[in-house]
């Protein structure tokens, strides 16, 4: 849940140092987006009337389809009536009512799409909080509030699919954020579907954030690109991925957390909370029991992963994310991989080209890497982001995946 948004959204930029670009060896060039945040890293949107885009208001609760949908005291009441409303070419908002249930999915966004990065299509929230000078007062991502803290402000937005894709892109559609909501495949139990994802993006088209968003126990969580429809700046950030599972055909049927194609150029996946990924968990959202109310770590396969991106992915950085259950992600390339390690400075005196490089890593105690060929170096277009830990750059003819 946003305690509030307040990051200035930007493109990813390289991060350079010019005194280190002097003294190491360069790696390939490479094109990284970066995303420039301030005090708690969340994104702000200014308000779009000024860029010529509509406010698009829905409540379950409270919404009535006769109503206009274009102002908060007269919203839709379903989901596909206020989507009716999206226009193509301008950044127009939905903005779901927080502490509302849809039993409905968003379904198809089809070739609508915003002006640009700075003003595009957004899929949020609104809601209501106490004002104590002005009574109830609406808030939305324009207008909310310095300090939401201790103001009880509801729960994002609950959106049941049920055995339907959450939201899927489709069509020519392209700059569009998914910010604060939660999808879940609450009819969904691993054998009705083969397909069913939370938020899918397969379609040629560029400039997609999602952030803030909760998706739980689809069988993809998110899907991102195909062989032949390229995604290029798919930003997901700050959400949670619980529970992706499927039960029928497990040998060739596979569960992901995050599903990135071969094709996708300039992922990134940050400050994430991956969990349960691959198999049955005991209950569903509702409490009740999945199943015979058991957990089923029989279900998993080496083919189930938090993340899995696939070869050909171009500019993919993964950072800082939460994982537990199954592996964090797998990266299907037989490229060279280069490792960056921080290394004390009281201990970098001993650190020249030619020296034996050795790798563990706890899933695999028993084994170590090593390559003294190429010698030991620095790759300053590396050094992207000023964090503790390990990264890994794959690079093939001049493209690159980075994770950490």
């Amino acid at each position: 849940m946003h305690p509030r948004f307040n990051t200035l959204k930007k493109h990813r930029a390289q991060s350079v140092s010019k005194a280190v670009d002097q003294m190491v060896e360069k790696l390939e060039q490479r094109q990284f987006l970066t995303v420039t945040t301030v005090a708690n890293q969340w994104t702000a949107f200014s308000d779009n009337a000024a860029s010529g885009g509509q406010k698009i208001y829905v409540s379950s609760s409270s919404g009535n389809n006769s109503f206009s949908g274009l102002d908060a005291d007269h919203p839709k009441a379903t989901i596909a009536a206020a989507k009716s409303l999206l226009r193509d070419g301008h950044p127009d908002w939905l903005l779901l009512k927080r502490g509302d249930t849809f039993n409905e999915a968003i379904g198809t966004i089809s070739n609508k799409s915003g002006v640009s990065h700075d003003d595009p299509i957004v899929i949020g929230s609104y809601g209501i909080y106490e004002d104590p000078f002005n009574g109830p007062t609406y808030y939305d991502f324009s207008t909310f509030p310095e300090d939401p803290q201790g103001l009880n402000l509801d729960p994002r937005p609950i959106v049941n699919s049920g055995t339907s894709d959450g939201i899927s892109l489709i069509g020519n559609s392209s700059h569009v954020d998914i910010v604060g909501i939660q999808f879940f495949a609450n009819t969904y139990n691993g054998g009705n579907s083969n397909s069913v994802a939370g938020v899918r993006v397969q379609l040629t088209g560029t400039d997609y954030l999602v952030e803030d968003v909760l998706v739980k126990a689809y069988k993809d969580n998110f899907a991102i690109g195909n062989p032949t429809t390229p995604v290029n700046g798919f930003i997901l950030r700050r959400s949670q991925s619980l529970d992706a599972y499927n039960t029928m055909n497990r040998d060739t049927v596979h569960a992901q957390g995050l599903y990135a194609s071969g094709s996708t150029q300039n992922l990134t996946i940050e400050e994430n909370v991956f969990d349960h990924a691959g198999w049955r968990a005991a209950k569903r959202v509702d409490g009740t029991n999945i199943s015979d109310g058991q957990e089923h770590p029989e279900d998993k396969t080496v083919f189930n992963h938090d993340m899995y991106i696939n070869t050909g992915a171009v500019g993919t950085l993964v950072q800082g994310n939460a994982t537990s259950g199954t592996f964090i992600f797998e990266i299907m390339q037989e490229d060279v991989i280069r490792v960056r390690v921080y290394v004390p400075q009281d201990a970098g005196f001993g650190v020249a080209p030619g020296i034996d490089a050795m790798v563990r890593v706890p899933e695999i105690p028993d084994r170590e890497f090593r390559r003294k060929s190429p010698s030991v170096s620095v790759p300053a277009e590396a050094i992207i982001f000023n964090r503790d830990g390990m990264q890994v750059a794959v690079v093939n003819n001049g493209g690159q995946s980075f994770a950490k």
